[in-house]
């Protein structure tokens, strides 16, 4: 389903409650070689599962569940980019001099300052729902345009 402010509330209170350690806050754990233009997986859910993940930055990621979030080998040196399928709510620690990227989809979001859900599900338009501060987002070159 879509984003809603519902789900992204929900989400919030997921993390948190995991930041009060009633939920364990999960570290980030990869797979891959970290080449620093590979990306590697950082977490994935199954369904009825969901995930905090608490970025290198500073920055929380909650998955919704049966997604998957990956992360470039280079993150936290230039931009932070991540590859996102599913569904995640971010609370973005910012960093002018580090944009963070979250790529998913037919569509790229930049984070300009704020706390923000991105669903990318197979087959259905790519939604970014902000919940507070400015996402830039645009259409990747050579994806299907069809972000909302």
């Amino acid at each position: 389903p879509p984003a809603s402010p519902a789900w992204a509330r929900r989400l919030a209170m997921a993390g948190l409650a995991a930041a009060a350690g009633i939920v364990g806050v999960l570290a980030v754990r990869g797979t891959g070689d970290g080449a620093s233009d590979a990306f590697r997986t950082v977490a994935t859910t199954a369904v009825a599962v969901t995930d905090t993940v608490r970025l290198p930055d500073g920055s929380t990621v909650v998955l919704a569940p049966e997604s998957r979030l990956a992360m470039r080998g280079d993150f936290g040196t230039g931009a932070r980019t991540l590859r996102l399928e599913g569904e995640a709510w971010f609370d973005v620690v910012h960093d002018d001099a580090s944009p963070f990227v979250v790529q998913a989809g037919g569509a790229e979001a930049r984070d300009v300052g704020t706390a923000f859900t991105v669903t990318a599900r197979e087959g259905a338009p790519t939604v970014v729902a902000v919940e507070e501060g400015v996402v830039e987002l645009r259409a990747v070159a050579g994806a299907p345009s069809d972000a909302v």
